[in-house]
């Protein structure tokens, strides 16, 4: 710890892997206040000029939570299973009993749990537009899907093709095989009806 006590180590580490290859770093966080932080990485490769070199950036605590995790993605704790929790997000939980910075704490938690980054609000499903077909998605059938696509309050989104009589569906934003949120659609009338007329046309059947 440096005589600032806003300012703290967080990590520090080292790579030898080649020959001739000799690099350090550390990695210290500030706190600013007002839910600011500062991150300092200084890196020393004494294979090429032995002389520090230090990146400086600013964070809100959500973003800088987010940076630690990418960091500790790329320096797994050895030996033990994945964790959503790794060495850097410790250290600064550490920090933050001791400093009593319960929103923070809060944060960590719900990493913990797997409940963050909080899932977003379930943009509304304006009309059904189209049909597209891709190869087999989280939520199609067989091995060509045909799915639905969506016009929603925050763009364009896919659908996929609900069974008769059901009375909601998955779908999501863009046209990634593989969505990373998802959300129920309640089918209201007008939706159904867009549906139908769409499935005629395609002659696509429902299950």
């Amino acid at each position: 710890m440096s005589q600032n006590p806003a300012r703290f180590l967080i990590f520090e580490g080292e790579l030898s892997d080649a020959p001739g290859r000799y690099e350090t770093w550390t990695e210290h966080l500030t706190l600013l206040g007002n839910d600011s932080w500062e991150v300092e990485v200084t890196d020393t490769d004494f294979s090429v000029t032995g002389k520090p070199e230090t990146f400086r950036a600013q964070y809100s605590s959500v973003d800088l939570i987010e940076w630690l995790r990418d960091r500790d993605g790329d320096n797994p704790i050895a030996g033990n299973p994945p964790s959503r929790v790794g060495n850097r997000l410790r250290a600064l939980e550490r920090y933050a009993r001791s400093a009593g910075l319960s929103r923070l704490l809060t944060i960590i938690d719900r990493v913990r749990r797997g409940n963050w980054p909080p899932k977003p609000k379930a943009p509304r499903v304006l009309r059904v537009s189209g049909v597209t077909e891709f190869g087999r998605l989280p939520y199609g059938r067989g091995p060509k899907d045909k799915f639905l696509v969506v016009d929603t309050e925050n763009g364009t989104g896919i659908m996929a093709i609900p069974i008769v009589g059901q009375l909601s569906a998955m779908y999501w934003l863009g046209t990634s095989r593989y969505p990373q949120c998802s959300w129920k659609c309640r089918l209201r009338k007008e939706l159904v009806k867009q549906i139908q007329s769409l499935l005629q046309a395609e002659k696509i059947e429902s299950n």
